[in-house]
């Protein structure tokens, strides 16, 4: 059985399968080089199964170097998301992609400061 924690983001556990949020699919674009994927409104343990697939799918692929996360949605983040945005980011550095967040919310990007995210990733407000 797969844990909640598993480092691989292809992997969705049974809990995260069953989530409400994790049923939606994640809002994902595609353009040229660039990808931008949405990240959903309460970004959570509930919702970072199907956000963990989508960002899994955008890595896989080899012509995109850039990939944006949109917080334009994101009302609340908790730690499990501040996870996924880092194993994203690493996994991206080894394909040679970069990851920024973009439409960040001022509560939000409060708490990514807090985090110290704004070290290592590009973010910018709304």
């Amino acid at each position: 059985m797969n844990s909640p924690y598993s480092t691989d983001p292809t992997k969705v556990t049974p809990q995260t399968a069953n989530s409400k949020d994790d049923i939606m699919k994640s809002d994902s674009r595609i353009d040229h080089d660039k990808a931008s994927i949405k990240a959903p409104q309460t970004f959570d343990f509930g919702s970072q199964g199907s956000f963990r697939k989508a960002c899994a799918d955008l890595l896989a692929s080899d012509q995109i170097k850039i990939i944006e996360v949109d917080f334009d949605d994101v009302h609340f983040i908790d730690s499990t998301a501040l996870g996924v945005l880092l194993l994203l980011r690493n996994n991206a550095e080894k394909k040679s992609q970069i990851v920024s967040i973009i439409n960040c919310h001022e509560m939000v990007m409060d708490i990514l400061k807090v985090a110290n995210f704004h070290r290592i990733f590009s973010i910018h407000g709304v």
